[in-house]
């Protein structure tokens, strides 16, 4: 195992699966300070079954350089650089559009993914259901990069079982409303 920046990469066979469960799009913008670990994060799942995405939205700073040397040493990262600036929604757009897998999981650059299980515990719920939108207790912080140091904001309740919001399709929702 490495420790890069305070964050445990795990060492793991790291192949690329011709059709993966998860798409992880990481849309990235002059985030190069932060673009490692956020790679890292997802690096870091308990979930094998993936697929990294990186969108480089036109980044006049060392972010591409950086994703490009993580990329090198996994080959489950796709890049995409784009020629200009085009925004955090064109950028998820040619993500999605870009994608192999079932689910798709969206993160921003100088985002990280805390817990190694999300991707393995949130796609076992999805499996279970019909559902077209999971969402899940996130952490907010801001101006620091060190989560130790910075003021962190939380969105979700101390109920775990409320962190959860499953969107159910309207196809399902409909039929659940003709039963009752």
């Amino acid at each position: 195992d490495k420790c890069v920046k305070g964050i445990m990469m795990i060492n793991q066979t790291l192949k690329v699966s011709e059709n993966p469960k998860v798409s992880a799009i990481i849309t990235a913008h002059n985030c190069q300070d932060l673009i490692a670990r956020t790679i890292i994060s997802v690096q870091n799942q308990d979930f094998f079954e993936l697929e990294i995405i990186v969108i480089n939205d036109y980044s006049n700073d060392n972010t591409l350089s950086i994703v490009e040397e993580i990329a090198k040493k996994d080959p489950r990262i796709k890049i995409i650089d784009n020629k200009k600036n085009m925004g955090i929604f064109y950028s998820r757009h040619i993500g999605v559009i870009s994608s192999k897998g079932e689910y798709i999981f969206q993160i921003d650059g100088d985002d990280m993914i805390l817990d190694s299980d999300v991707f393995s515990t949130v796609t076992s719920i999805a499996d279970q259901g019909d559902f077209d939108i999971i969402t899940f207790r996130s952490i907010f912080q801001y101006k620091s990069s060190n989560i130790l140091n910075a003021p962190i904001y939380k969105n979700y309740f101390s109920d775990y079982s409320s962190n959860l919001t499953l969107y159910r399709s309207e196809e399902h929702t409909s039929e659940l409303q003709s039963h009752h």
